[in-house]
């Protein structure tokens, strides 16, 4: 995936090479992500996130959690004044604080350039309440994993709440057999 996005080039023998990311090597980036569907969105999401939290959860400190914890009080915030929009923009924040958690600058510049994909999901269920008040459900399940250093919890965790994003758009992921049924 990493080398197709044009990150990392392997190198027979010699291992893994991280490129500069030049506007050469992402001008089929955006071309690509704007064809993508929903679907192909939240497969991504499910390849990613569920392996970066496990990350997170092995080396968050206390003001990372704490972080973390702030961004699910906006969100919960959000819903108690029915303010979708800033439900979305907590739910974005609390993916980005994530991410920013990860000390891997490959993963990091992944998700630099995947950037929109975590936006068009939660724009499809920027108006609905019960899907915020879900989401912030599952996010808390994350964080309290992180918190108690369960990495493979954490794991698990971020790929149910993306499985249940699916449902909730209604759309049935194409995942591993081994991850169907936790």
């Amino acid at each position: 995936v990493l080398e197709t996005l044009g990150l990392v080039r392997a190198l027979p023998g010699k291992g893994v090479l991280v490129l500069d990311a030049e506007p050469t090597a992402s001008v089929s980036a955006p071309t690509s992500s704007a064809q993508a569907s929903l679907a192909d969105v939240l497969e991504l999401r499910y390849t990613l996130e569920p392996f970066i939290v496990g990350l997170v959860a092995q080396s968050a400190n206390s003001q990372d959690i704490g972080q973390l914890r702030l961004t699910l009080m906006d969100m919960r915030e959000a819903l108690e004044a029915d303010d979708s929009e800033a439900g979305m923009n907590a739910y974005i924040a609390f993916h980005q604080a994530l991410f920013a958690l990860t000390t891997n600058p490959i993963f990091q510049s992944v998700v630099e350039q995947t950037g929109n994909a975590l936006k068009q999901s939660a724009d499809m269920l920027r108006n609905s309440p019960e899907h915020l008040a879900a989401r912030l459900k599952e996010n808390e399940a994350v964080v309290r994993a992180i918190r108690e250093r369960n990495s493979t919890q954490a794991s698990a965790q971020m790929r149910q709440h993306i499985l249940a994003e699916g449902s909730r758009m209604g759309i049935a992921l194409n995942v591993p057999d081994e991850h169907r049924h936790p």
